[in-house]
């Protein structure tokens, strides 16, 4: 697969690690195929180029079918990556971006435990046996305990038996 000129990511570190997410390309993606824009095909859910100009609660246009558009909030900047904009996530007090129906058709997201809210269907549509997420990340300090990158969860479900989250984390020492 080609390097994309810009990309995305969707979750914060704690406070002590700050990731700068490097051309974070988030291609979630049941099949690789041929795209009219790279990267992109009919199985993308979700693409951010992170190629808007920045300003407090900017719109993250989601590049992909699906129209999953983030928010960009205090928690986070753009900043120039490796191949285009990335996402710095600045601390874990406020969130980095979230997703941007949030308090509409959405639930509010709790922004003390993720920077990014995606939308419950987002796991509906990843309930399928093969996608892939791609990005790349680069840390400004190593961790000293799991970081996590990444928290898609159905907001305060009551029945949450973990069966509706996707959750991607960094472990010290796991290598």
């Amino acid at each position: 697969m080609k390097n994309l000129s810009e990309q995305l990511f969707v979750k914060r570190s704690a406070h002590w690690l700050t990731a700068v997410l490097f051309s974070a390309v988030m291609i979630l993606s049941s099949a690789m195929g041929q795209s009219l824009t790279p990267g992109v095909d009919e199985n993308t859910v979700a693409f951010w180029p992170f190629d808007e100009p920045e300003y407090f609660n900017m719109p993250l246009t989601d590049a992909g079918p699906n129209h999953y558009d983030l928010r960009l909030r205090l928690g986070g900047q753009l900043t120039p990556g490796k191949y285009g904009n990335a996402l710095r996530i600045l601390g874990e007090e406020l969130p980095a971006c979230m997703y941007a129906e949030v308090g509409t058709q959405h639930q509010v997201p709790d922004i003390t435990t993720r920077a990014v809210d995606a939308p419950t269907d987002i796991l509906q549509t990843l309930a399928g046996p093969e996608w892939t997420w791609e990005f790349w990340l680069k840390l400004e300090q190593t961790p000293q305990s799991e970081v996590a990158l990444m928290h898609l969860a159905v907001p305060s479900d009551p029945d949450d038996d973990h069966l509706n989250r996707l959750y991607l984390a960094l472990t010290p020492g796991a290598g």
